[in-house]
Formats: structure tokens, C-alpha cells, sequence
């Protein structure tokens, strides 16, 4: 039993492929509705922590309150907003 648990850490297993082993982008941006009901609430916030952990530059994370499993915004639409952060990313 504790040759398998060593054996599935990506870190500490000889046998680990090298498609585990990757360079995450450097800026992310994360919008999730509260509301949602396909994954828990906390997913959002965790996945926003381990990309910081991980060393990822900029992570733009917001819960958008009253919105559920869409492109959840305050304001404007999905594609606008991601289009004018992609942008602003490309210009820093």
C-alpha cells in the first residue's frame, strides 16, 4: 500500500511521465457564478490559490454573486471582458 501511495505523487515517483511536468501560464483569470450548481462553491478559490502556489504571475479571481454555471460578470459580457483583459495582459 505504500508503494502505490508514493508511486501516484507526481513529485516523488520515478516512473512519473513527462507530460506531468509542465510550465503553467503566467497570468489567469477566473470568473464562477455562486449560485452554480455543477461544482462546489470552494473550487473556484482553490484552483485561483494553487495557480498563486504554483507561481503563476497574476490570478484575477472573482465570485460573481447571483449567477450560476455561466461566463459570470458584473458587468458587460464574457467575451468583451476577457477579450480587454487579454489585451491589457499582452500590453504589461
Amino acid at each position: 500500500m505504500a508503494r502505490a501511495c508514493r508511486c501516484t505523487t507526481p513529485t516523488t515517483s520515478p516512473r512519473t511521465p513527462r507530460a506531468w511536468h509542465s510550465t503553467i501560464a503566467p497570468a489567469w483569470r477566473i470568473r464562477t457564478g455562486i449560485t452554480q450548481g455543477d461544482t462546489r462553491l470552494h473550487r473556484g478559490g482553490q484552483l485561483a490559490l494553487a495557480l498563486q502556489q504554483a507561481g503563476a504571475d497574476s490570478v484575477d479571481f472573482a465570485t460573481i454573486w447571483g449567477q450560476g454555471h455561466t461566463m459570470a460578470e458584473l458587468t458587460g459580457t464574457g467575451k468583451e471582458n476577457f477579450i480587454a483583459w487579454v489585451t491589457k495582459q499582452a500590453s504589461s
